[in-house]
């Protein structure tokens, strides 16, 4: 993830349009999570990820897994799997509730990874 700056890519002649970039979301990354993601401080990382037409949240943290070996501590791409100390969030709602790994990205989209929290 680029840290604060925007990698909103072209999409490439030839290209399916189901593999075409169009726009980008916003990536937040917060707390240990955010260690080795090129973030700016240790504890937090922004950025824009470049996502491509009909691209679901499951894919953008596939891609994410891939080009940041950090992510296998908390997601697993294989099994798409979020370890249980570990918060995803799109658009202010907890992932589960706003469609899962199935979910459809939109352009502006704001996607948040943080650790869990417990307490009274």
């Amino acid at each position: 993830m680029e840290a604060d700056q925007e990698a909103v890519g072209r999409p490439e002649s030839g290209q399916p349009a189901a593999h075409r970039v169009v726009s980008a979301v916003r990536v937040e990354v917060l707390s240990w999570i955010a260690r080795g993601l090129g973030g700016q401080r240790e504890d937090k990382a922004v950025g824009q990820e470049p996502i491509a037409e009909g691209q679901t949240l499951g894919e953008l943290m596939g891609s994410l897994a891939a080009r940041h070996p950090s992510f296998a501590g908390f997601y697993d791409p294989a099994t798409r799997t979020l370890q249980d100390h570990v918060e995803l969030v799109l658009n202010g709602r907890l992932f589960d509730l706003a469609g899962g790994f199935e979910a459809r990205l939109q352009p502006g989209d704001t996607v948040m990874l943080f650790p869990g929290y417990a307490g009274g």
